[in-house]
């Protein structure tokens, strides 16, 4: 099951326009634009702020405990600190003296409105094209934030709709360092191909260091714009559409990427066995026929979007759906979505740098 519950997720997450890509998972059927979650514009700057809003503290780190002589002794680790939610106490994480909490409103939104120009996120312009708050959030007790800004403008390269975002993501819990990247969200399917695709370019991370806060001023220089991305995926996308993919080469790709077990006597092997074809038949069934990836198959950019779609949406995941979507954007964040895009990418080089050895 999920590790947020909708609870949470309907008051610590915002989502911005709903007009276009529709409300998020656990909106409440119906009733999403009236709670207050969602709204069909960007994100206003007033509720973007309030989410940030949640009063991180830094306290100390105490323990008690029985003494050899039967006594209870409390003691202070003068050497950690805790960073503390203020609003109800939960200790988020224990850290060495040198660790730095980045601030939520800083280190995302501040960042965010002086690289993209964003004036307040309420809609501001680079140029003459407007850019708004896609999504703001918090996750793990408070312990993670992000906030996400777009273009409304569509782009299409041969049929596949994207469209630029830049996010940034923050923590105090210890699961990750401040980065920002940019990527495309694409319009079908909502899955991560162009944030994975664009991220190795313009990705950027800070460790919470003692030295880490004058970097502050910096990285708003060294992310540049997020008009960029999105030419640089046009590029590359063009690039692969161009790059034939055979159906022999599709199952060659399978069996570097999802081998079936070579021993298949032992229970183990049998059970293997059976999995590796199921999820074979699905990659087929997706690759031929399903309208997320079927436009661009016989392409190298079919088969991204045809692992990310499997992976995103078919691939067995523990829990209901909302562990797939946590999963989901959990993946965004760490980088994993992008490591596995990368790994598919890397199977069918492997195929086709075979082919033309043959050839």
């Amino acid at each position: 099951m999920s590790k947020e519950t909708l609870e949470w997720l309907r008051g610590n997450v915002r989502v911005g326009f709903t007009g276009e890509n529709g409300p998020a998972w656990w909106a409440n059927s119906g009733e999403y634009m009236a709670d207050g979650t969602h709204f069909e514009g960007p994100v206003p700057a007033g509720e973007v702020r309030r989410v940030l809003s949640i009063p991180i503290r830094e306290g100390s780190v105490e323990t008690t405990y029985v003494n050899e002589d039967g006594e209870t002794v409390t003691r202070r680790d003068p050497h950690r600190k805790a960073m503390v939610n203020g609003r109800n106490g939960d200790i988020l994480g224990v850290f060495k003296e040198g660790y730095r909490f980045h601030d939520y409103t800083a280190w995302t939104l501040g960042a965010l409105e002086q690289v993209t120009d964003l004036r307040a996120a309420a809609g501001g312009t680079v140029g003459d094209t407007e850019i708004g708050v896609s999504s703001v959030g918090l996750l793990r007790r408070g312990g993670v934030a992000w906030v996400q800004v777009k273009l409304p403008t569509t782009y299409e390269v041969a049929g596949f709709g994207y469209q630029p975002h830049m996010t940034a993501a923050t923590s105090c819990d210890g699961s990750m360092q401040s980065n920002w990247f940019t990527g495309m969200g694409a319009v079908v399917c909502d899955n991560t191909l162009a944030t994975a695709a664009s991220s190795a370019v313009t990705r950027l991370k800070v460790p919470h260091t003692r030295n880490s806060l004058p970097r502050l001023e910096a990285v708003r220089f060294e992310l540049g714009l997020m008009l960029k991305a999105a030419d640089d995926f046009q590029v590359m996308a063009e690039e692969w559409m161009g790059t034939e993919v055979t159906d022999a080469d599709f199952r060659a790709w399978m069996d570097e990427m999802y081998p079936l077990p070579e021993d298949v006597t032992t229970k183990g092997g049998k059970r293997g066995l059976t999995l590796g074809e199921a999820r074979r038949d699905e990659l087929e069934r997706l690759w031929f026929k399903d309208s997320k990836v079927a436009p661009w198959a016989g392409t190298k950019f079919g088969i991204l979007q045809l692992d990310n779609t499997y992976r995103t949406w078919e691939r067995p995941v523990r829990g209901a759906d909302g562990g797939r979507m946590e999963r989901h954007f959990e993946g965004l964040i760490d980088g994993t979505r992008a490591a596995e895009d990368q790994k598919a990418l890397d199977a069918l080089d492997r195929v086709l740098e075979r082919r033309l050895v043959i050839a």
